[in-house]
């Protein structure tokens, strides 16, 4: 038996062969032999180690001593790298508007602070502070997580002040 696996961009995981021969027809000793061969710690091993670029399909050939040969393939999935977290462009803006913020990076996504969002747990929500503020955003994937700022400057409404003035006819 063979079991598909998944790993992350970097990471190496070990593809664990079992010689089932419920039919008793294969004889020990047995020699392996995997292909492909790139990414793999050993090609004519039982549990090699598997670290592929991309996703890859390996098939491991058993060969009994009188060359009785069988098959099992198993796929190791390459998934995304680590994530690389981008909150979007500082922006400064009137007091009282909204401004939709621009998180992008990841699979899934926890802004803070959260009381001022439509919503924490999506890419793009609006924010309304009252007040410059600073936002975290955590990316998450399935291979970890990245955290970027983003700072949102209010600048407080002009205030007209005027006296009144006498004039002559």
């Amino acid at each position: 038996t063979l079991n598909d696996e998944q790993i992350c961009q970097g990471d190496s995981v070990l593809l664990n062969a079992t010689v089932n021969d419920t039919t008793g027809t294969l004889i020990p000793p047995f020699t392996y032999s995997w292909t492909p061969t790139n990414g793999l710690s050993c090609t004519n091993c039982e549990d090699p180690y598997a670290s592929p670029t991309t996703t890859t399909t390996y098939t491991l050939y058993v060969t009994d001593s009188v060359g009785a040969q069988d098959s099992i393939s198993a796929t190791v999935l390459v998934a995304s790298a680590l994530p690389v977290a981008n909150a979007g462009p500082d922006t400064a803006f009137c007091e009282g508007e909204t401004v939709q913020l621009n998180g992008s990076g990841g699979d899934s996504y926890t802004w803070a602070p959260t009381s001022t969002l439509s919503d924490s747990a999506i890419a793009n929500p609006t924010a309304s502070p009252l007040n410059t503020t600073t936002y975290s955003l955590i990316a998450t994937n399935g291979c970890g997580s990245d955290t970027d700022i983003v700072v949102l400057t209010v600048h407080p409404l002009p205030t007209i002040s005027s006296s009144d003035t006498a004039i002559c006819p």
